[in-house]
């Protein structure tokens, strides 16, 4: 009867162990910059288009603690993560740039701006709209850059 409890037990934490986890939620479109300072240079322009790829903070969503938010360009690609928060005002990232010189360069800065539509999301939103303001773009201490995000669900 031990030996019977036993594989029972052990057949039942191999069930636990495989048993599907929630799958991460991920909203991926397009992003067009619709103003960046002059501190940006050559870098990136108004009207530059890029692909975004936006991954909330959420246990809901099937997320961790933690949102990250990758730009990527012709020129260069920028990946930014908030560490146990989210994209937001006032919030503050850490980010690297690689440029087409295949430079990797780290940067933190400041999310300036932060309108998203719907506010609350869940793994079934279809979309998000997002208007943001991201300091040190590229990691370019001064460069500012607001851009205009059109999001699906990736699910």
């Amino acid at each position: 009867m031990r030996t019977l409890a036993a594989l029972t037990g052990a057949a039942a934490l191999s069930v636990a162990a495989v048993a599907p986890a929630a799958a991460e939620t991920l909203f991926v479109g397009s992003a067009m910059v619709t103003a960046r300072t002059a501190k940006c240079g050559d870098a990136i322009a108004a009207g530059d288009f890029g692909r975004m790829t936006y991954r909330p903070v959420g246990v809901r969503l099937g997320n961790d603690g933690s949102s990250y938010l990758l730009f990527v360009t012709s020129r260069a690609s920028y990946g930014m993560s908030v560490p146990n928060n989210q994209f937001q005002l006032n919030v503050n990232y850490g980010g690297q740039s690689i440029n087409s010189q295949l430079s990797v360069t780290p940067r933190t800065g400041g999310v300036t701006q932060w309108v998203q539509a719907p506010r609350t999301i869940g793994p079934a939103t279809p979309g998000l709209e997002i208007t943001g303001s991201i300091a040190n773009f590229f990691a370019i201490k001064g460069c500012t850059v607001t851009f205009q995000a059109n999001l699906l669900n990736d699910n």
